[in-house]
């Protein structure tokens, strides 16, 4: 009988475990898409008033946010740099390939900012740089609005499905 209870801890712990990771992939994922607008902002700040030369200003921008926001536009800077890649948008699908841990909707924005990036004139990259940010902004203000019930959603639902299968296991 105490194996069974402890089997059945077990299992509520681990389900509430896993909706606790849920909520903090959410949260971390509403983090890395402010960095990423933040450092948009950047880019579109330095394009329109110095002109850095696109490694350069990529690995600037990178040092500012932090994770995968971080890593990506630091390598990305680094392809272009060592000249592997000519254009920003196959060194940034090729980036993306390698990073498996970015969330689906970072990879968009990720993706249409590399097809920006190096493409036109600035004040089309300018424009393109300013898509980019309305999209993310479109994205992190839909996560925002329903922000505490998401993530008390995912919490509840994990300590409900481990309540479920310790009860079935009882």
């Amino acid at each position: 009988m105490n194996i069974r209870l402890i089997g059945a801890l077990a299992v509520i712990i681990a389900c509430g475990g896993f909706g606790l990771m849920l909520a903090n992939a959410y949260r971390k994922q509403e983090k890395s898409l402010f960095f990423l607008q933040r450092m948009i902002g950047y880019i579109e700040n330095d394009l329109s008033y110095r002109a850095t030369a696109l490694p350069d200003l990529l690995y600037e921008a990178g040092k500012l946010g932090s994770g995968c926001v971080q890593e990506v536009l630091v390598r990305l800077a680094n392809a272009l740099q060592s000249g592997e890649y000519t254009d920003a948008a196959t060194a940034m699908e090729q980036i993306l390939r390698s990073l498996p841990e970015v969330p689906d909707v970072l990879q968009n924005l990720f993706r249409q900012l590399g097809q920006s990036l190096g493409r036109f004139d600035i004040d089309g990259q300018l424009r393109e740089l300013k898509a980019v940010s309305q999209n993310c902004t479109a994205v992190l203000d839909d996560m925002r609005l329903n922000r505490k019930m998401r993530i008390r959603n995912y919490q509840t639902l994990g300590l409900c499905a481990g309540l479920a299968l310790a009860i079935l296991l009882i």
